[in-house]
C-alpha cells in the first residue's frame, strides 16, 4: 500500500473529467530516474485530466514530474522525493494548422517526427532538431529548451513559439501568448515556460511558427590538420555573405567512434568542419563552390560533399549523438564564439594530461560545445562503475571544465552522467538570474510540487 501518493487522489476531481481510469498500470521501470522508480504514473488524455491530476496532487502535497518522451529527463539534479509521473504522450493532437500562415497549434505530447510528418504534406517543418525526434515531444522540447544545430539559421524554441497553454501547480490552466507573431500584452509567460524544465507548470499545448522545407539540403565536410586553421576557416565562412545554415567543428575521435567515416576523413585529420548547405539548388551549388575555395585557401586536407541521402544520414548522426544514448559523460559548455578555440585547446590538454579520450562537437555559430567522455557501460539502470582511478580522472576533467567555463565567462552543465558522478559534481553551474527564478518559482509553485529540486531549488 502506497501512502501519500496519487492513489490517494481526490476521487471526485479525477472522476469529474469523465474518465477516471487514467492511472498507468504497466511497469514503472521505463520511468526510472536516477535509479529510482516513481510510486505512480498517470496518463491524462486531455487538459481537463491534467488539471485534475495536478490539482489533486497539490491538495495531497504529492510531487509531480512531467514526462514527455524522456529524451532529456536525465538532465538535472538528483531526484529526491520522486512520487508521481504525469505522462503527457496522449496529448498528441494537432488542434489547428494554417499552412498559409505558417502556424500550427498542437498538444504537448506529439513528437517532433509526428508533427513534421504532417507539416511535410505542405512542404513545411518545425526547424528544431534535438536528439531523437521520434521520441522528443513538443512539451518536453519546450520545457528543456532543446534545439540542435539548426539554431544557427532558425533560432531556438523561444524564437518559434508563439504561445503556450500550461497547468499551474494548483491545477488551473493559463494561456500565454497566441498564434500571432507579435504579442506584447502582459507578462511573457511563453518565454518564461520555455527552459523551465517543468518546474513552473505542465505544458499542455503550444502555438508554433513553422518554416518551408529547403528545396535542396547538402552537407560539406572539410578536414584540417590543426585546430587553429580549422577555427580560422570556420569564422571566415560564417562571416561571409555565403554563410551556411550551420557550421560544426567535430573532433576526429568522435567521427571515428561514432560514424562510418571511410572516405570522409583522412589519417591526418584532427578536426572536421561540417557546413550545412540549404536553400534553392542554385544557391546550394554556389555556397559549395565558395566554401571549398575558402577551405583550400587555408590549406585544408580535402573536402567531401554529402548529397541528399547521405547528407540526411550524417545530419541525423550528429543530431542524435550527444544524447542519453551516449555511453559516457556529456558536458554542455557555452562560451563566446571566439572562445571556442581556447576551449578546444583546453580539452586537448586535459585529454593528454589524464590519458582520457575526449570527444567534442561544437556549434561554431553559437559557441555551444558538447564535451564527451566515452565510457563502456551499456545502460542507465544496470551499468558497472569504473575503478576508482578512472573515476578520479573523470571527476577532475569535469570539474576543470566547470572552472574553465566560469573563469572565461561561460557556463558548463553536466548534461548526462552516471549517478556516482552526479553525486560529486554541480549539475547546473552559476545559473544566471537564479534569485529571480527562485522568486518566480515560489509564486507559481509555492508548494514546490512540480519537478522539485531538479532545476531551481528554493533558497
Amino acid at each position: 500500500m502506497i501512502d501519500n501518493s496519487l492513489s490517494n487522489l481526490d476521487k471526485q476531481k479525477v472522476e469529474s473529467t469523465g474518465n477516471p481510469s487514467i492511472k498507468y498500470n504497466g511497469s514503472l521501470n521505463s520511468y526510472n530516474l536516477d535509479g529510482v522508480e516513481p510510486r505512480s504514473v498517470y496518463c491524462p488524455k486531455d487538459i481537463a485530466q491534467v488539471e485534475a491530476v495536478v490539482g489533486a496532487s497539490a491538495d495531497n502535497n504529492v510531487n509531480i514530474v512531467p514526462w514527455g518522451g524522456g529524451t532529456r529527463i536525465h538532465t538535472g539534479n538528483i531526484t529526491g522525493k520522486y512520487e508521481t509521473v504525469i505522462d503527457m504522450s496522449a496529448l498528441c493532437e494537432i488542434k489547428e494548422y494554417e499552412p498559409d500562415d505558417l502556424t500550427v497549434i498542437t498538444g504537448a505530447g506529439i513528437t517532433l517526427k509526428e508533427l513534421n510528418n504532417t507539416l511535410a504534406e505542405h512542404n513545411q517543418f518545425l526547424p528544431l532538431n534535438p536528439p531523437h525526434t521520434d521520441k522528443a515531444t513538443i512539451g518536453g522540447v519546450l520545457a528543456s529548451d532543446s534545439y540542435g544545430f539548426l539554431r544557427d539559421a532558425y533560432g531556438t524554441a523561444r524564437d518559434m513559439t508563439l504561445g503556450v497553454r500550461f497547468v499551474r501547480a494548483d491545477g488551473s490552466s493559463i494561456k500565454g501568448g497566441g498564434k500571432v507573431a507579435k504579442n506584447v500584452a502582459g507578462y511573457d509567460l511563453t518565454r518564461l515556460m520555455i527552459g523551465s524544465w517543468g518546474t513552473l507548470g505542465v505544458i499542455t499545448e503550444a502555438a508554433l511558427r513553422v518554416s518551408p522545407i529547403p528545396e535542396s539540403s547538402k552537407t560539406l565536410l572539410a578536414n584540417f590538420k590543426d585546430l587553429s586553421t580549422a577555427c580560422m576557416t570556420a569564422f571566415e565562412v560564417m562571416n561571409a555573405h555565403y554563410s551556411p545554415s550551420f557550421t560544426l567543428n567535430i573532433s576526429k575521435s568522435l567521427f571515428v567512434n561514432g560514424y562510418n567515416y571511410n572516405g570522409f576523413i583522412s589519417s591526418d585529420t584532427l578536426f572536421c568542419l561540417v557546413f550545412g548547405l540549404d536553400g534553392i539548388a542554385e544557391t546550394v551549388s554556389w555556397q559549395e563552390k565558395q566554401i571549398k575555395e575558402t577551405c583550400k585557401k587555408h590549406n585544408d586536407i580535402d573536402t567531401n560533399l554529402l548529397e541528399e541521402k547521405e547528407s540526411g544520414k550524417f545530419r541525423r548522426f550528429v543530431q542524435n549523438y550527444p544524447s542519453a544514448d551516449f555511453k559516457g559523460v556529456i558536458c554542455k559548455v557555452i562560451t563566446t564564439r571566439t572562445g571556442l578555440e581556447n576551449l578546444l585547446e583546453f580539452v586537448k590538454e586535459k585529454s593528454t594530461a589524464f590519458g582520457i579520450e575526449i570527444e567534442t562537437l561544437c556549434y561554431a555559430g553559437s559557441g555551444i560545445s558538447y564535451v564527451m567522455l566515452p565510457l563502456s557501460w551499456e545502460s542507465t539502470t544496470a551499468r558497472e562503475e569504473p575503478d576508482s582511478n578512472v573515476k578520479d580522472k573523470i571527476l577532475k576533467v569535469v570539474r576543470s571544465l566547470q572552472v574553465f567555463a566560469n573563469d572565461t565567462g561561460g557556463y558548463c552543465t553536466l548534461e548526462s552522467a552516471p549517478l556516482w558522478l552526479k553525486k560529486k559534481c554541480v549539475i547546473w553551474q552559476d545559473i544566471p538570474g537564479l534569485k529571480l527564478m527562485q522568486k518566480i518559482k515560489k509564486q507559481l509553485d509555492p508548494g514546490n510540487i512540480l519537478n522539485p529540486e531538479r532545476f531551481i531549488t528554493f533558497s
